[in-house]
């Protein structure tokens, strides 16, 4: 079987930031970002080439991406479907003012 993923036209768009200091500065900090991806994605057997799973129709799909800031790296902390964006857009009101999470002294 061949897993076949084709992407193009690809945006991205940041829908939150919450700024943490855990152990250092910045440290556990998370950006969740919306990616909309116009694409085909199917699976189909090697020998002869016929989709067995999906289809080879374009479509758009969105995406939320979570990363969390550990040891100074972005590492993706987790991948949902699109439909979750307004729940993000909601989190942002609920946010401290960034300037309330800096480190002073």
């Amino acid at each position: 079987m061949v897993l076949a993923s084709f992407l193009v036209n690809i945006p991205i768009r940041p829908l939150l930031f919450i700024p943490r200091n855990d152990a250092a500065p910045h440290e556990g900090s998370i950006i969740a970002i919306s990616i909309t991806a116009h694409m085909q994605d199917y699976l189909s057997s090697r020998d002869s080439g016929k989709v067995v799973e999906a289809d080879k129709k374009w479509k758009d799909v969105e995406t939320i991406w979570t990363f969390t800031l550990q040891n100074g790296c972005w590492k993706v902390s987790n991948i949902e479907e699109g439909s979750c964006s307004l729940e993000y857009a909601k989190l942002v009101k609920e946010l401290p003012a960034i300037q309330e999470t800096l480190i002073t002294g």
